[in-house]
């Protein structure tokens, strides 16, 4: 039965039209209603195998220009990575820092000690990984870190915490903030449920809290992520001088 519904529905391309917006329309309800916990259940809910095969994206193109804009607005003597997996980023950001202090927090305890491991392995002393949800940011201190950036992580976060975590991440920073994001100025509210992740306005949302002219969004390059959803909302915000 469900394939004859497939076939007929195909068909016709407006009923295909109709039924993409309705099953987006309705995951989007659930996302709202389930908030953060869906993502965190998705995340913690993966086979070890899933995990393993994380370290397969160390070399992803996007790693090596989101470490370069980070050290181009350098130098920093510490940055923190919010939701950093096994720390792919930080293994970059290492060579272009080896004096620097780096830390990255991940909700996983697997993924922490899978980092772990990479960077023995590695021999590069001068990252730290702990195990930490976003929403237990209010834990690290003010002005703790040069530099704080997030990388594919807020588009999972739901609009009830969304704010909260926008507000810590630039109370940890003391001089600049990175979000490698899903992006759209014409995202309302605290964001909108888009293919399955959140896309927001970052610069309505940063701008609660920093002047207008220290916010940029950039359009990430279309090589940098081979990804259509990617190529289409895929932005770096950055947040510089802070204190200033």
């Amino acid at each position: 039965m469900k394939e004859k519904i497939i076939a007929f529905i195909s068909r016709y391309p407006i009923l295909h039209s109709l039924s993409k917006k309705t099953y987006w329309a309705v995951l989007g309800i659930l996302a709202v209603i389930a908030g953060a916990s869906m993502a965190r259940r998705r995340w913690l809910g993966r086979s070890r195998e899933e995990v393993a095969k994380d370290l397969e994206n160390l070399n992803h193109p996007h790693r090596a220009f989101l470490a370069k804009k980070i050290a181009a607005a350098g130098p920093f003597e510490s940055v923190l990575e919010a939701g950093c997996g096994y720390g792919a980023n930080l293994y970059w950001l290492a060579r272009e820092f080896p004096q620097a202090r780096l830390t990255g927090i991940d909700l996983d305890p697997r993924s922490i000690e899978q980092g772990r491991r990479l960077f023995v392995k590695n021999n590069l002393t001068n990252v730290e990984l702990a195990a930490m949800k976003m929403t237990e940011l209010d834990k690290i201190p003010d002005k703790s870190y040069d530099a704080v950036f997030t990388d594919a992580v807020l588009l999972y976060a739901g609009p009830e915490i969304i704010e909260n975590v926008i507000g810590n991440l630039l109370r940890i920073a003391r001089k600049s903030l990175f979000l490698l994001e899903w992006h759209s100025d014409s995202a309302r509210g605290r964001g909108e449920y888009w293919r399955g992740c959140w896309r927001r306005d970052y610069r309505r949302l940063l701008g609660k809290y920093v002047a207008a002219d220290k916010i940029t969004a950039e359009k990430i390059p279309a090589d940098v992520w081979p990804d259509k959803n990617w190529q289409e909302a895929g932005y770096l915000v950055s947040v510089k001088n802070i204190e200033i």
